[in-house]
């Protein structure tokens, strides 16, 4: 980019725009990450990747509700063989898919304006859509390592119309077999992939494309949509679209616009002005859409690149009618949700550069001014949303890892294993496998560690002393064998608290475990900031109840001696 454009100071407070919202992003992932599986991680992901390792290729193509995630899949393989399974690399994957985007819509923006070198708002507003591609209503999708599909579905179907038109002015084979090969690969992505072939085969059409690339398109379309439909079976769970379409078309219009519009429901706080807005931002994009749609008709050879962001709005609108469809039994609200907000921003982008590239002229002049505030006030909007991904989430970590705690203990306790996963049979069943494999978490301290240590003697002699506590013991009705313990540990002379805490009875064998990392406000403002995360939760063999323990950290590192007798008892 030129080094005027950078003095420019609508350039550069775009430019910080779009490094804060990455830096914000990147920031809740990683306050959020804890490397545990979560929801559909269990079978999805880890407990695929355990299965394929015994020789059920199978699953490489089965069917994930409606979608048939294959790429994904590899790359959860890759994750699981190569980096650990603890989602650090689809995670990134997620992030490298996001930037790519903005990189690719950076260029359609460029050609499509038509400009010799970037101007002040066209660099603006390429800075502007690159931080919105990292807007913290993505959470769920930034930070959830099984959501790669989420990008992919867009990313590669972007790409695909984005080489096909490119194919259009020069003619190219190589470009055209791009985009055949990345629109067979969008149906590997997620169900609404399917619809990248049908639609670039009408924009070939539109593009008065040969007849022979028509044929093509279209012949590969049948054939991909034909072999996802062998043995497809629709999801009993979900609703129908024609049937919603017939007994429910106003709910099913309200709900694809709301869905459209979903950034503007965090942009507005929420609630129901959050849900106003973005209905009413969902009405604007299809709108727009369509008047720029009838004014670039006539032009649609000589502009392709506008075509193609046109047909990818299309595209999001018909995953929005897909998404609404099956899923509007579950509510409105669910068109809000924050793993649907990627698609919508992408369509948002497509929308901009149509904006920008039909109507430079003006906006480089009368209308630069409500442009730039326009653009002003939505990043402001976002910036303040942005700061959510900055609150602290040490409890919801601390939960997630008591249920990683109980998983490798085998111990069913639904309130812990609700944290990662709807049912805690499920959470069970994976890590019976997983646990011996040490496969993902579990081949990790502390998990690794505690492995097979119940029951055990643990040499621990001459640990310095800590400070701490053990406040109560919980009954579990679905582990009677086990109570849930809860207190706090800290190490004077490390100035920390230990991470894993193991109970020994006076026969120093292993009853319990425990870790740390829960709030304690109470013991911060005793002891001191290093020890507002002192607290720990973890499970207690029921038959230790009643007698002196001792509370061993990190490797035998500190003790202290405690008597359970003492401590308060909750039955359930």
């Amino acid at each position: 980019m030129q080094r005027s454009l950078l003095r420019d100071r609508r350039v550069l407070a775009a430019s910080l725009f779009f490094v804060l919202m990455l830096a914000g992003a990147v920031t809740g992932s990683v306050r959020k990450f804890n490397g545990i599986p979560w929801w559909d991680m269990w079978g999805g992901s880890l407990g695929f990747y355990m299965s394929v390792q015994e020789g059920a290729t199978g699953l490489w193509w089965q069917q994930h509700n409606e979608h048939r995630i294959v790429l994904s899949r590899v790359l959860f393989w890759l994750d699981n063989r190569f980096f650990g399974g603890i989602g650090v690399f689809l995670l990134s994957v997620g992030y490298s898919l996001a930037g790519a985007a903005a990189v690719v819509w950076w260029r359609v923006l460029r050609v499509a304006s038509g400009t010799p070198r970037p101007t002040p708002l066209q660099a603006t507003l390429g800075f502007f859509m690159a931080g919105g591609l990292f807007f913290w209503s993505q959470e769920n999708n930034f930070s959830w390592a099984f959501q790669s599909q989420a990008f992919l579905a867009c990313f590669l179907p972007l790409c695909a119309l984005a080489a096909l038109a490119t194919a259009v002015p020069t003619n190219a084979t190589a470009a055209f077999a791009s985009a055949t090969v990345l629109g067979v690969l969008s149906a590997g992505s997620m169900a609404n992939g399917l619809l990248a072939l049908p639609l670039m085969t009408l924009m070939a059409i539109v593009l008065r494309m040969s007849w022979v690339r028509i044929a093509t398109l279209a012949a590969v379309s049948v054939a991909v949509i034909s072999l996802y439909f062998v043995g497809y079976q629709a999801p009993s769970q979900h609703g129908s679209i024609a049937a919603t379409a017939v007994h429910e078309p106003l709910a099913l219009l309200l709900y694809v616009l709301v869905w459209l519009g979903n950034p503007m429901y965090f942009m507005l706080g929420r609630g129901w002005i959050g849900m106003a807005g973005s209905a009413a931002a969902g009405l604007v994009l299809v709108l727009g859409s369509a008047f720029v749609a009838w004014r670039v008709a006539p032009q649609a050879r000589q502009r392709p690149l506008l075509v193609a962001a046109l047909f990818f709005i299309l595209y999001i609108g018909g995953t929005a009618v897909a998404v609404a469809g099956g899923r509007l039994l579950f509510g409105i609200g669910g068109a809000v949700a924050s793993r649907y907000t990627t698609p919508p921003l992408m369509a948002w982008c497509a929308f901009l550069v149509l904006v920008f590239a039909w109507n430079r002229e003006r906006l480089e002049g009368p209308w630069r001014r409500p442009a730039l505030a326009a653009v002003a006030l939505s990043a402001l909007l976002m910036l303040v949303h942005q700061r959510e991904a900055l609150l602290p989430m040490h409890t919801l970590v601390a939960e997630q890892r008591l249920a990683a705690l109980a998983a490798t203990l085998d111990v069913d306790d639904p309130v812990a294993l609700h944290s990662v996963a709807p049912a805690s049979a499920t959470v069970l069943y994976t890590t019976r496998y997983a646990v011996p494999r040490k496969e993902s978490i579990f081949g990790f301290y502390p998990f690794s560690e505690i492995q097979g240590r119940l029951g055990t003697t643990l040499a621990w002699k001459g640990a310095r002393s800590c400070v701490g506590g053990m406040d109560l013991l919980e009954g579990i009705p679905s582990a009677p064998a086990t109570l849930r313990v809860h207190g706090w540990i800290y190490d004077p002379q490390a100035g920390s608290a230990p991470e894993l805490v193991t109970f020994l009875d006076e026969r120093s064998i292993a009853v319990g475990f425990a870790l740390t990392g829960w709030p304690r406000e109470d013991v911060a403002r005793s002891i001191g900031s290093a020890a507002s995360l002192a607290g720990f939760r973890g499970y207690l063999s029921a038959s230790a109840r009643g007698k002196p323990l001792t509370v061993v950290g990190d490797r035998g590192a500190c003790s202290l001696h405690v008597d359970s007798a003492t401590t308060h008892y909750r039955p359930d």
